[in-house]
C-alpha cells in the first residue's frame, strides 16, 4: 500500500439514460465503442491510466503507475482534447446514425492510497480516497461540454490555466463548499529559445 499524489478525471456522458430508450440497443453499442475507444486514445497519449469503464463513464488518473509532476497538466490537457475528440466524433456517429453524445468531465488532484484490495480469491489494483470522490462530484456539477477543476489542480496548472472561478459549492460527502473552476484552456509556455533570442 503506498500514498501519492495523483490527478484523477471523470468523464461521463451526459442525457445518456435518455439515449437508452431512444436508441436501438445494437446502435448504442456501437456508438459506446467508438467513444470509448476515442477517448482512451486520448488517455493514453497523454501519459493516463484507465481505472474502469462504468456504463457511460471513464475513470482515468496520471500519477500512479510513477510519480508524474505534471500529473495535473497531463490531465487537464486530456480532458480538453476529449471536448474537441467529441466535437470531430459527432458528425461521423450521425452520419452512421448513431446517437450524437454530449459530456462532462471534472480533474481533481491529491493524495490517494494505492495498493491491491479484495480477497484471498479475487484481488485487483485499485485506488481510494477523498481526491477520487471530489474528482466525481466535480463532474456532476458540470454541464455539457465543460471541464471542472478543483482547486488544487487549478493550483498545480499555475498560471497555465485559463479558468474562470466558480462559486463554492456544496457537494454530497464534504462538510464546506468547495472551490471549483471551468477550465476552458492551457496556457502554452513560452519557447525558451525565442525568450533567449529575445
Amino acid at each position: 500500500i503506498e500514498v501519492g499524489r495523483v490527478t484523477i478525471l471523470f468523464v461521463d456522458i451526459r442525457g445518456f439514460t435518455r439515449l437508452t430508450e431512444l436508441t436501438p440497443p445494437g446502435t448504442l453499442v456501437e456508438a459506446l465503442n467508438e467513444y470509448f475507444a476515442a477517448m482512451q486514445r486520448i488517455i493514453f497519449r497523454s501519459g493516463g491510466t484507465v481505472e474502469r469503464f462504468g456504463g457511460d463513464s471513464i475513470l482515468a488518473y496520471w500519477g500512479v503507475v510513477e510519480q508524474d509532476p505534471e500529473s495535473a497538466i497531463r490531465a487537464s490537457r486530456a480532458a480538453l482534447n476529449m471536448l474537441s475528440e467529441i466535437f470531430r466524433l459527432n458528425p461521423e456517429l450521425e452520419a452512421k446514425g448513431q446517437p450524437r453524445l454530449k459530456i462532462a468531465i471534472g480533474v481533481n488532484s491529491g493524495d490517494v492510497v494505492v495498493g491491491d484490495v479484495g480477497s484471498a480469491e479475487r484481488y485487483e489494483f485499485t485506488i481510494l480516497g477523498t481526491a477520487i470522490n471530489l474528482a466525481r462530484r466535480l463532474e456532476s456539477q458540470a454541464g455539457p461540454w465543460e471541464v471542472i477543476a478543483g482547486a488544487a489542480t487549478v493550483k498545480a496548472l499555475g498560471r497555465g490555466a485559463l479558468h474562470v472561478p466558480l462559486p463554492p459549492a456544496m457537494v454530497k460527502g464534504m462538510d464546506d463548499a468547495v472551490a471549483l473552476s471551468a477550465l476552458y484552456g492551457l496556457r502554452r509556455a513560452p519557447d525558451p529559445d525565442m525568450v533567449s533570442s529575445a
